[in-house]
């Protein structure tokens, strides 16, 4: 069963509608419904106005509402409410098609159950507000009353869609109906409007903007650090931001609007969503707690960004390093260098920090300030020279560039975006697995303790998701990003609330940022790809676990479903890959391959240390046995 709530001003006008025969009526509850044989199930006062004497008599052709009009109104009268106010309350009550037809008794105690809930009319309340039911199907009913008691009082309902929801919980309770509906704990994703749903097929969009934008503004989030980030991402993504600023504060954001440019007004102007109005985890509030979620947060976490961005326009507006120093000097920063110890004169890195006048100022690594803002990234961008101490290329013999980073350089693109080497990118895939291996670990070794400690987890795996369907599937997107907006629902904590950081939820959300960063896998990927699916999946096993420890079936089911999303595209992705991305498998030892079929997870979900190289992570394999087996190119032999 649910309920939806509405307001109105007219009483006659209402009760006009719920009396009119029409052959289908569109927009109760999203539906559209046949007007038959509407009557009254239900009043305030039985014991003075029987319900025959309240049903609007038949004169000619049509109803006669005046009489009880009057008696739903008089109470406004008395407490001087006018239309401006919006007295009138609509409530509608709709059981599920599957489920039997309850009497009018039973409909007319569950409309006294819920206004009893929801404060309008309390049970034994003589002076309470003046309401009635009508039921004009076999599956809902209307509730009308009026927002004033017939004392004169004011009547103001207090969190009424929550009461709502309980009244209809109890209801399915009480009358024993089979079919079920789920809390209103704010757990899903708001619905696209039927008007929304109904502008995406006429102007032909595969889906309404408000999925569309959910899913980018995700995305974003779970890529971005600060505000400014997250704006230019959704900027390069298709959207545009408009950002709220405080009227007491001028200059301080207080919340964020997002619309599409291909989806706008009579006037032209993109219609905008707010944060909150995508999903209760997507308002500015828990976007800054999710990007402040560091468990080691310190006051200098506040400096740290101060001196990111001030770092990072020093590095845009520089040709060269000397430059660059000569930058972060004038901007009143004090700046350390620091050399190789092998090659004496060679600039390896660099620190900066704000004079604060305690005499004691701490400097943060251009690594720890960003992953794009270490010396040897910002060289490739000005040039690919690795300057000396005295600020020239450092020079071997015939005038060999010195010695360099192991991994590719990269190159800065538009808008401060960083390109990945093809290295780089596998190994943030890898380590994006071994995040979240460790994530599931450390909620295996809490199993049975306080679920709580695990909440802040499973937030962040919703942002893990995201950022991997995003790399792997593109924005096309495809069966991951579908698991990764099923898994929303099961992340999230009930009633907006935000959990305690964690450990494994930074983890999981600094691998989420560093798959942003690799954009896009490529086809020489797919080993990291299958270890990354693997992991996937464990992990979503994992808060299926959690959710059911819990006694959340509906997240428990979310969470289920995304993870049978993630296997099954791993299973065609397997069947589909090269023998090589099996080379580097091993078979996991049986008592291993027993804790994982027992934990729910992929028989290859476990990690091989013989397998590992001494200062690599541990990475997860694969059973060949437990996949489909891959493809053989032409003339290769079969090896089983």
């Amino acid at each position: 069963m649910i309920g939806k709530v509405l307001r109105g001003h007219s009483v006659g006008g209402l009760l006009r509608y719920l009396y009119s025969e029409s052959p289908a009526q569109q927009g109760e509850l999203g539906g559209r419904s046949r007007h038959e044989n509407p009557h009254l199930v239900g009043a305030w006062d039985e014991t003075v106005w029987s319900l025959p004497e309240l049903e609007p008599a038949v004169r000619a052709a049509s109803r006669d509402f005046i009489p009880l009009t009057a008696l739903l109104e008089a109470p406004l009268a008395r407490a001087q409410v006018g239309r401006e106010a919006e007295p009138v309350y609509h409530l509608i009550l709709r059981n599920h098609a599957d489920d039997r037809v309850l009497t009018d008794a039973e409909w007319g105690e569950i409309a006294r159950d819920t206004l009893d809930r929801v404060g309008v009319a309390p049970a034994g309340d003589d002076g309470a507000g003046r309401w009635i039911a009508v039921r004009h199907a076999d599956d809902h009913i209307h509730i009308v009353a009026t927002l004033a008691r017939q004392d004169g009082a004011r009547i103001w309902p207090r969190n009424d869609y929550y009461r709502v929801r309980e009244a209809c919980l109890a209801a399915e309770e009480r009358y024993g109906l089979s079919v079920r509906t789920a809390d209103g704990n704010r757990t899903a994703d708001p619905r696209a409007s039927r008007a929304e749903q109904e502008k995406a097929v006429r102007v032909g969009r595969p889906e309404p903007a408000r999925e569309t934008l959910r899913r980018l503004v995700r995305t974003a989030a779970a890529g971005s650090e600060s505000i400014e980030e997250f704006v230019a991402r959704v900027g390069a993504s298709g959207g545009v931001v408009h950002l709220r600023e405080s009227q007491r504060n001028p200059g301080q954001v207080t919340g964020y609007a997002v619309g599409l440019h291909t989806d706008t007004d009579r006037t032209g102007r993109p219609i905008l969503y707010s944060g909150g109005k995508l999903a209760a985890d997507l308002s500015l509030p828990k976007l800054l707690a999710r990007w402040g979620s560091d468990p080691s947060t310190s006051p200098h976490t506040v400096r740290a960004e101060d001196l990111r961005a001030r770092v990072r326009a020093a590095a845009d507006r520089a040709s060269g390093v000397e430059e660059f120093f000569s930058l972060l000097s004038q901007d009143g920063m004090l700046v350390r260098r620091r050399e190789s110890q092998q090659h004496p004169g060679q600039l390896t890195g660099y620190a900066v920090a704000l004079d604060d006048g305690s005499g004691d100022p701490v400097f943060h690594g251009g690594g720890r300030l960003a992953a794009d803002l270490t010396l040897p990234r910002l060289s490739a961008c000005w040039g690919g020279q690795e300057p000396d101490a005295g600020g020239t290329a450092a020079t071997g013999p015939a005038g060999a560039t010195a010695p360099s980073e192991p991994v590719q350089p990269t190159r800065r693109q538009r808008g401060g975006r960083v390109s990945l080497s093809a290295e780089e990118r596998r190994r943030v895939l890898e380590q994006a697995a071994t995040a979240a291996r460790d994530a599931v670990e450390q909620m295996r070794g809490n199993a049975g303790g306080d679920p709580r400690l695990d909440a802040d987890t499973a937030w962040a795996a919703a942002d893990y998701l995201a950022s991997a369907a995003r790399v792997v599937e593109g924005p096309a997107g495809g069966s991951l990003t579908r698991a990764a907006g099923m898994f929303t629902r099961a992340a999230r904590e009930p009633y907006g609330r935000v959990p305690e950081p964690s450990t494994a939820g930074h983890g999981l959300r600094l691998a989420a940022r560093a798959m942003t960063a690799a954009q896009r896998v490529a086809r020489d990927d797919t080993r990291q790809v299958l270890q990354l699916l693997a992991q996937m999946a464990a992990l979503a096993d994992a808060i299926t676990r959690l959710r059911e420890t819990q006694q959340r079936a509906e997240q428990a089911a979310a969470a289920r479903e995304a993870a049978d999303l993630v296997r099954g595209d791993y299973y065609q992705r397997a069947a589909a890959a090269p023998a090589a991305a099996y080379s580097h498998a091993a078979a996991v030892p049986d008592e291993q391959a027993a804790a994982a079929r027992a934990a729910g997870e992929p028989a290859g979900a476990g990690a091989d240390a013989t397998t590992r190289r001494p200062g690599r992570p541990r990475l997860p394999t694969l059973d060949p046995k437990a996949m489909p087996q891959p493809k053989r190119q032409p003339g290769q032999r079969r090896t089983d």
